[in-house]
């Protein structure tokens, strides 16, 4: 990776939607501890399909986990 692209997000996502749209890329997923979808061009054959808001469901786990009341 670019040493200037580390902390330059916006700057990062503009080179590579550049890079991309000579190869047909309209967007890239990067994975770190979620998912993260970068759309280059919204308006191009983009569709919404459905739309879903999913809530994480702990079964059986109480928050905080920890017993410990100094443990965030």
């Amino acid at each position: 990776m670019k040493p200037e692209w580390v902390w330059n997000e916006e700057r990062r996502i503009k080179d590579l939607c550049k890079w991309g749209q000579k190869h047909g890329v309209n967007g890239f997923v990067r994975m770190q501890m979620n998912f993260e979808i970068m759309i280059c061009n919204f308006t191009s054959h983009m569709e919404v399909i459905s739309f879903s808001n999913l809530e994480s469901i702990r079964i059986g786990m109480d928050w905080p986990l920890s017993e410990d009341p100094n443990c965030s």
